[in-house]
């Protein structure tokens, strides 16, 4: 069965495989954008935090201990000073206190960078306070040891140092637990910086997977299931060779596309199908219509060679008849050969006759039974004259019938055709020169006649010798004229009698060449005949291995009305 695939207007709009490849390649390109960018912002974030930790937290935190350690050290030089045992001792300690006085105002000066809060300013504000008190203090000790008064200097310690240092120390470790309090802020906000870009990170990564794997699993079944029914109906279509079964086409993208070269591609094979199998159907019909012309073009042969071989046997009856034509020809000759030397003999007797009639009486009887014999001889050339135009007759009516075969068996039988007619033409001649020799016969004849009453008139009447043998030379010198043409003529039959029989010869030559050529004929029929079963049964052979496929009746119908043009008609 044919699927019909969906118009335009009810077939489901979608977006082709190209565009959401490119969809998902652009949304992958953008998570990897927002990611960097997101990356970055929180990279400066966390840099800026990170910076406040280590430039500003955790080296305040260091220069308070610093500070401390400071203080520490001037409170064991201040304590060294008083107990200095002599002025050589004492002098480089308060030049010590009076450095390490200087570096505790420079580094109270330096805490100030790093201040981070108010509290944090207020602090310093009050350790500058307690400082410029403990360092009053402490010069007052350096100023009572340096006169000597060292009950004084160490009564400045006890009372005026030690208690400024003491409030010195709290102020300045409720400063360092302050610094600290604010290195510990910075880390912790350092380290939520961290967790909120680890968290976004982690929630654009699996959005963006989300959505990529959404779309990829679309495109998936978009590119998957239309193969998958692609393939399911390849398979049926070549397990059962049904090529009118067709792919639902239901989309316009790339699958759609090749879908459709698919459907196309089974149309192809299926005009292609009906038009082999109308090729195979008139194969089969035109190897019946060669059989056929091979079995009567065999029949045809055999009668041609029949007929050549009755006409050869003609041409032979023909030859033998101008065999026995040339023969009696030549005892014509003979006998008009005799008659006219002995016409010559007759005129000389005649013309010699007035000096002797006695003997001319006796040369007349002897005349006069030549004459007779003449006579005799002329009736019987007058036969063989007839037997003669017969044989002509006959010759020229078997030329005749051998014109009609030669014209049946067409261009074989052209060069048979002229050797007919040139036999024909032989045999009217002959005929004429019959007539000739008959109406030459017939003057003989009468003549003859003549003589023999002119003759009988000589022996009744012996004295019109004169006159009689006057008019018996001037007939005897006709008599030999007469006789010479009648010989011309005779040797001209011989000649034409000679040619026929050449001319016969030919023909029978030519008649062998034709049922030659016939035979030679009816073997390539036969051949012919058995290459046309050959092709007749190839072409059965391919028609049932054709008849598996499936093509469609309407299909199969339009191949046998026409081979060459496919009327292909949509379901």
């Amino acid at each position: 069965m044919r699927v019909r695939a969906l118009s335009p207007s009810t077939r489901t709009p979608a977006m082709s495989i190209r565009s959401r490849l490119i969809l998902l390649l652009a949304i992958c390109v953008a998570t990897l954008l927002l990611l960097g960018a997101t990356g970055l912002i929180q990279s400066e974030r966390n840099a800026a935090l990170m910076r406040t930790v280590t430039e500003g937290s955790v080296p305040g935190v260091l220069a308070a201990s610093d500070f401390g350690s400071a203080l520490k050290d001037v409170e064991l030089t201040v304590t060294s000073l008083v107990f200095a045992p002599d002025n050589t001792i004492a002098q480089p300690l308060r030049e010590q206190l009076k450095t390490q006085s200087a570096a505790l105002v420079q580094q109270l000066e330096q805490q100030k960078a790093y201040i981070r809060s108010e509290r944090e300013a207020g602090l310093i504000q009050q350790i500058g306070e307690s400082l410029t008190v403990y360092l009053d203090a402490i010069n007052n000790v350096a100023q009572a040891q340096s006169t000597g008064q060292k009950a004084m200097a160490e009564a400045v310690l006890y009372a005026s140092v030690a208690p400024s240092l003491q409030e010195l120390g709290q102020v300045l470790e409720t400063l360092r637990v302050e610094k600290q309090r604010t290195k510990d802020a910075s880390i912790e906000n350092l380290h939520a910086g961290l967790h909120q870009s680890m968290m976004l990170l982690i929630l654009i990564t699996a959005m963006t997977s989300l959505a990529v794997i959404g779309l990829g699993w679309r495109l998936y079944r978009q590119i998957i299931i239309p193969l998958h029914t692609m393939e399911k109906t390849m398979a049926e279509i070549a397990q059962s060779l049904d090529f009118t079964r067709r792919v639902p086409l239901l989309r316009k993208d790339e699958i759609g596309q090749s879908i459709a070269a698919f459907n196309s591609l089974v149309d192809t094979l299926q005009r292609s199908l009906s038009e082999m199998i109308a090729v195979i159907e008139n194969n089969t019909h035109a190897s019946i219509e060669m059989h056929q012309s091979a079995i009567t073009l065999a029949h045809i042969a055999s009668a041609g060679s029949a007929s050549s071989s009755q006409i050869q046997g003609a041409v032979k009856d023909i030859q033998s008849q101008i065999e026995d034509i040339s023969r009696s020809t030549s005892q014509a000759s003979n006998l008009t050969q005799q008659s006219g030397s002995t016409a010559t003999e007759n005129a000389q007797i005649i013309r010699s006759g007035v000096a002797g009639i006695n003997a001319l009486a006796q040369s007349m009887n002897r005349a006069a039974n030549q004459v007779f014999e003449l006579a005799t001889a002329g009736s019987k050339v007058s036969g063989i004259v007839g037997e003669i135009r017969e044989i002509a007759d006959q010759t020229n009516l078997l030329a005749l019938n051998a014109a009609i075969e030669a014209a049946r068996a067409g261009e074989a039988g052209r060069g048979f055709a002229v050797v007919a007619d040139e036999v024909r033409k032989l045999a009217a001649r002959a005929a004429d020169s019959t007539v000739l020799i008959e109406e030459q016969l017939r003057a003989i004849h009468q003549t003859s006649a003549q003589s023999t009453g002119l003759m009988k008139q000589v022996i009744a009447e012996m004295e019109n010798t004169v006159a009689v043998t006057e008019s018996a030379g001037t007939a005897m010198g006709y008599i030999e004229h007469s006789s010479q043409q009648v010989l011309s003529m005779v040797t001209e039959i011989g000649s034409k009698v000679e040619e026929g029989q050449s001319s016969g010869q030919r023909i029978v030559s030519q008649v062998s060449e034709i049922d030659a050529l016939l035979t030679n004929a009816n073997v390539a029929a036969q051949n012919t005949q058995k290459t046309a079963n050959t092709i007749r049964d190839i072409s059965e052979q391919m028609g049932r291995i054709v008849d598996r496929f499936r093509i469609g009746q309407s299909i199969r119908i339009a191949a046998n009305a026409d081979s060459s043009v496919v009327l292909y008609e949509a379901a």
